[in-house]
């Protein structure tokens, strides 16, 4: 299993609550599943301009479909996680 996980990255470090959650899921042994990658990420990653990843007209066709995140968009940045594990 191949999971992207959607995040968005701040100027200031946060707890990625998102990245954690899946963490545990793929350490927990009663889930049948172990690391192909566990996420390469922790909490003290930040963002900063020169790292932006989506486009100024990404940004504003996302702030169209869900405008209640625009705040947030204006001070962080979205990116994909990616994590995988396969079957014990």
């Amino acid at each position: 299993m191949l999971q992207a996980i959607d995040h968005s990255i701040f100027v200031e470090p946060r707890e990625l609550t998102l990245v954690e959650a899946s963490r545990r899921a793929g350490d927990d042994p009663e889930h049948g599943l172990e690391w192909i990658g566990p996420p390469r990420i922790d909490s003290s990653v930040t963002f900063r301009c020169d790292h932006a990843s989506n486009s100024d007209m990404t940004m504003a066709n996302w702030n169209h479909i869900a405008p209640r995140l625009r705040e947030q968009r204006e001070v962080s940045q979205s990116v994909s996680i990616a994590a995988g594990w396969r079957k014990r």
